[in-house]
């Protein structure tokens, strides 16, 4: 489910389409989408600071 809260998400769905879609609440689509964009921003700030040495 999580997956396909990020496939709504990059295909332009707000949230509370996403929510409505898969019957969940739009906290909880809120929270996976969050940490999904934290878990991507750290992983994107880590490989600059890798490539840097």
């Amino acid at each position: 489910m999580r997956a396909r809260m990020i496939e709504l998400s990059w295909s332009g769905l707000r949230v509370p389409a996403i929510a409505m879609e898969l019957g969940c609440s739009q906290k909880t689509v809120r929270r996976w989408l969050h940490r999904r964009l934290a878990t991507t921003v750290a992983t994107v700030t880590v490989d600059k600071a890798a490539r840097r040495f």
